[in-house]
């Protein structure tokens, strides 16, 4: 399944993103992000909501999924 990225619309091919001017309706298509958007879109979440909004499940403070969500 080939991956286009939802901001820049680049595609990956063979782990090579590059930016393609239409694609055939042959391959089936999933979204995502490129690398580039992907560091782009998590600073603009980190400015947004603050230094919380990026943190890994493993966090001693991170609530787990037994109902502790608040």
């Amino acid at each position: 399944m080939m991956r286009i990225c939802c901001v820049c619309q680049r595609v990956e091919r063979h782990g090579v993103w590059e930016s393609v001017g239409f694609l055939s309706g042959d391959e089936p298509v999933t979204h995502g992000y490129c690398p580039d958007c992907f560091v782009e879109v998590l600073a603009e979440i980190e400015e947004l909501a603050g230094a919380m909004a990026v943190r890994t499940l493993t966090a001693p403070d991170w609530p787990t999924m037994r109902g502790q969500w608040g």
